[in-house]
């Protein structure tokens, strides 16, 4: 999973899966909480391990509901 990220952060992906769908989440952690941070954003890629193939289930935010676009 690709997504953009400050570069003052470290980021987690899970991922949730059903018969129907994956729903993914990601977890920011400030390194520094409370210190000022430069605001330029990162490509962050992650990769999420699942228990069965992806196959045709759709991928989605777990934030917003929407369809994660496949690459």
């Amino acid at each position: 999973m690709t997504f953009w990220g400050g570069a003052c952060s470290d980021y987690a992906v899970t991922a949730e899966e059903s018969a129907g769908k994956v729903v993914v989440r990601i977890k920011e952690t400030p390194r520094e909480p409370g210190r000022a941070c430069i605001m330029v954003a990162l490509e962050i890629t992650k990769t999420v391990t699942l228990q069965a193939p992806l196959g045709d289930r759709p991928v989605v935010d777990g934030a917003s509901s929407r369809p994660v676009p496949r690459p």
